[in-house]
């Protein structure tokens, strides 16, 4: 009985250090599965870290060269127009000025004309007034005062050839200052609507190229905020999965251990009934013995 009972507490420890051990493996195993989960998990967030940074990196990237090849465009098409609106102020500027210079002509000759005329005009009354003059202070004399004719009819002449050239410079001279002043205001009010139409063309244009960058921005950013929840939903999936086969590794050795576990006791509880046989038939022996000696 002593023998039985010992063997039964040693069979009880064995089972209770057996249930201990595994029960420790199956917390270490556990432990060991958490931190690989947690460890996938981190790498698998990293690389989607990394791979989105990257992306955003190129986006930026990207937007910035698409600005500068924007600006460098959008300059070199100002400085063409700039050129050419240049070109064409100079071409306008020569036009106007051989357009003057034409109209100068045609003025200096209209006025050496006029002037030729009233010097004809007026040559022509003064002779007239002198031979008048003569003949009403020296009636009975005509052939002496006639002698002086010429050289008055010269004076008056060149006096009024003086009057006419002084009439007529005074008359181009204003007509000149009034074509000048007129030229100049024109010259002016197309510098300034010219300018005008230059800065508004300047302003749409930057603003179209503003709204463009400023559009393509917006894109880039959109794509990278997609391509982040992309990412996210990827990890997500993957973290999920990860544990479902994490779990189910888990569920898989904790069902090997209560199998192993259910195994181990029906083996011990096949070695008991076994064992108590053994000492039935050795007392059973013992006592057998003595009679066959007797």
């Amino acid at each position: 009985m002593e023998g039985r009972r010992y063997g039964e507490q040693l069979l009880q420890r064995y089972r209770k250090s057996e249930i201990a051990e595994m029960a420790g493996d199956r917390e270490l195993l556990a432990r060991h599965l958490a931190k690989l989960s947690v460890g996938v998990s981190v790498a698998v967030a990293c690389r989607h870290l990394v791979l989105a940074h990257n992306i955003k990196a190129q986006g930026e990237g990207l937007a910035k060269q698409v600005a500068k090849e924007v600006e460098e465009t959008q300059w070199r098409k100002f400085e063409e127009e700039f050129a050419t609106l240049d070109r064409q102020a100079s071409q306008e500027s020569a036009a106007l000025q051989q357009e003057w210079h034409g109209k100068e002509a045609a003025l200096r000759g209209e006025i050496e004309v006029e002037r030729r005329k009233i010097a004809a005009k007026f040559g022509d009354r003064a002779q007239e007034a002198s031979l008048e003059r003569v003949r009403e202070a020296h009636p009975f004399r005509p052939s002496k005062e006639l002698a002086s004719r010429s050289r008055t009819t010269a004076a008056l002449i060149r006096a009024g050839d003086f009057l006419a050239a002084h009439d007529s410079e005074e008359a181009a001279k204003g007509l000149e200052r009034r074509e000048r002043g007129a030229w100049e205001s024109r010259v002016q009010r197309m510098a300034a609507d010219e300018g005008e139409r230059l800065k508004r063309q300047l302003d749409s244009s930057l603003a179209k190229l503003e709204g463009g960058v400023e559009g393509r921005v917006r894109a880039l950013w959109r794509q990278r905020d997609a391509a982040l929840d992309l990412h996210a939903n990827k990890a997500a999936v993957s973290r999920g999965a990860l544990q479902h086969r994490a779990a189910a590794q888990a569920k898989k050795a904790h069902d090997k251990f209560i199998k192993s576990l259910g195994k181990i006791g029906h083996e011990a509880q096949g070695a008991a009934p076994a064992e108590k046989a053994e000492k039935h038939g050795e007392k059973h022996r013992e006592k057998k013995i003595p009679t066959d000696g007797r």
